[in-house]
C-alpha cells in the first residue's frame, strides 16, 4: 500500500518531466529530420583554419551537416567558432548535401579549402545558408547546385 502511495505521487512530477523534455525536443528543428541529440566535437566537422590558438572564438550556433539531401545519410551536428574558416575533415570534405545553420546563425561555404581567401567569388564556387538551412543541395537551382561541392565554411551571428 505504501509504494502505492509513493508512485501515486511521484508519476505526476515523472509526467511534467517527460513533458519538458518533449517540448525542449519538439522546439528544435533537427530533431524532426531525425537528429539523435548527440552534438560532435568540433573537430568531427572540421578544423579551424588558423592556428591562433591564443584567442578564443565566441560560439553562437552550431551547423547540422548531412551527406545525403533531404537530411539523410551521415549526418553530425557541432558548434564552430565563430568567423573562423572551418576545412572540412574527410568524412565530409565534399560530400554534404543537407547544410542547416542554427538560429542567428548564418554560414558562407565554398568550394575551396580555405573559405574562398583570395579567389575569386562566383555562385558557383560561394553559397550562403540562414537557418534552417537548405536539405536540396541546390540541385534545383542547376548551375548553382552546391551538392557534393563545399570544402570549407564559416558562420556569423546574425
Amino acid at each position: 500500500m505504501r509504494n502505492l502511495q509513493i508512485f501515486a505521487l511521484l508519476a505526476p512530477l515523472v509526467a511534467i518531466a517527460s513533458s519538458s523534455v518533449l517540448v525542449r525536443q519538439d522546439s528544435d528543428w533537427k530533431y524532426s529530420v531525425g537528429w539523435d541529440g548527440v552534438t560532435l566535437p568540433s573537430s568531427d566537422i572540421g578544423t579551424p583554419l588558423s592556428n591562433d590558438t591564443h584567442l578564443q572564438k565566441r560560439a553562437v550556433g552550431g551547423v547540422y551537416i548531412c551527406t545525403d539531401i533531404n537530411w539523410g545519410g551521415t549526418c553530425g551536428y557541432a558548434v564552430q567558432p565563430v568567423g573562423e574558416c572551418i576545412v572540412l575533415g574527410s568524412q565530409w570534405n565534399k560530400k554534404i548535401s543537407s547544410f542547416g545553420p542554427d538560429q542567428c546563425t548564418v554560414c558562407y561555404a565554398s568550394s575551396f579549402n580555405n573559405c574562398g581567401s583570395g579567389e575569386t567569388e562566383t555562385s558557383q564556387n560561394f553559397w550562403t545558408f540562414n537557418y534552417p538551412g537548405d536539405a536540396t543541395g541546390g540541385l534545383a537551382n542547376g548551375a548553382n547546385a552546391w551538392n557534393d561541392k563545399i570544402s570549407s565554411f564559416f558562420c556569423e551571428q546574425t
